[in-house]
């Protein structure tokens, strides 16, 4: 976009620097036929000004395809930003969900882990005759059997 537009204002700028060396032509007047009507005018003088009236008609709506773009730009940059937070969120939520299910996991393996020390202490009872004495620590890898 960027080229096209200089290559314009570098062609319009040699067109109106050939009519600047050329002005007494330009303004030579002529009779000019406008369909129904003649009159007499500059032949040049209506050719440079529809080419600076084509010109400011192309800035112009060059510049207004370039807001558009940019305001487009904007708008899908918050909606990519959105869908970023969403998905941090979603994140989020799956590792609490992770967490909290391991916990859940963690609290029944030890619950299960009791009521094997349980009846392993009451199979070593009913074979030995004596009462052992066991304390679970959560923490520990392995349960401290006290004989």
């Amino acid at each position: 976009m960027r080229g096209r537009l200089i290559l314009i204002i570098v062609l319009s700028a040699l067109a109106f620097g050939f009519a600047g060396l050329n002005w007494s032509e330009v303004t030579r007047t002529a009779p000019l036929s406008f369909g129904l009507v003649v009159s007499e005018g500059s032949v040049g003088l209506v050719l440079l000004t529809l080419l600076a009236v084509t010109l400011i008609c192309f800035l112009i709506s060059s510049g207004a395809q370039e807001t558009r773009h940019q305001i487009d730009y904007g708008k899908n940059q918050r909606t990519l930003q959105v869908q970023r937070d969403l998905a941090d969120k979603a994140e989020t939520s799956r590792y609490i969900e992770l967490q909290k299910q391991l916990e859940a996991m963690s609290q029944s393996l030890a619950t299960r882990l009791r009521d094997i020390e349980t009846r392993i202490d009451d199979r070593v009872t009913r074979v030995q005759g004596v009462p052992v004495a066991t304390t679970y620590d959560p923490d520990a890898t392995r349960p401290h059997v006290k004989l």
